[in-house]
């Protein structure tokens, strides 16, 4: 598990509201506003605990990022990894775990994940360093579904398939349907494997 710079605070007072619970308002939050449009007075709001809660727990805006992209990956790859534990042909096993990380029913707000690559970039180095963790961590899970297959080249063929997904969330975002998504990451998934 990737752990952010800051660690949530334990000390003084018992809280009257669930971290966690907090933590998911604040990723929905910047999920659907971003970083930078998503001011302290929204983020508090929307965790619905007060501002000397919010400093004495997660101590910052920043810090609140960190904690909710990493229980997003985390979250995700307990997900991932569900998937293919379920699932004995890796054939299917891949193609699951693509559709689920393309959501293609999950609407215009695209993936936290990509949308934190396009906010950030390299600049801010915790956050990129969530981010390369956690694509590291997807590429090694369809390595080993690839190399299941006979495949040639599973890393290579992995990095491919990442770059289709990220693609196909861009074109949800942009507004195509759902059905639409999914036949493209179909194609595509055709195409490669």
């Amino acid at each position: 598990m990737v752990q952010p710079i800051l660690h949530l605070k334990t000390a003084g007072r018992p809280r009257n509201f669930d971290p966690d619970a907090a933590l998911r308002a604040a990723r929905d939050e910047f999920w659907r506003k971003g970083y930078e449009q998503t001011s302290l007075d929204d983020l508090i709001a929307a965790m619905g605990i007060s501002r000397s809660s919010f400093y004495a727990c997660f101590t910052s805006k920043r810090a609140t990022l960190a904690y909710a992209l990493t229980l997003y990956t985390d979250e995700m790859m307990t997900r991932l990894n569900a998937i293919v534990a379920a699932e004995p042909n890796p054939l299917l096993a891949l193609r699951a775990t693509l559709v689920a990380i393309a959501d293609v029913n999950g609407g215009r707000s695209g993936c936290f994940l990509a949308n934190c690559i396009s906010e950030f970039g390299p600049q801010d180095r915790e956050i990129d360093r969530i981010i390369q963790t956690h694509v590291t961590q997807i590429e090694a899970l369809l390595s080993g579904l690839i190399r299941a297959l006979e495949k040639p080249d599973p890393k290579g063929l992995s990095r491919v398939l990442i770059a289709l997904v990220l693609g196909v969330i861009s074109l949800r975002k942009s507004g195509l349907a759902p059905a639409e998504v999914l036949a493209t990451l179909q194609a595509g998934m055709n195409t490669v494997l």
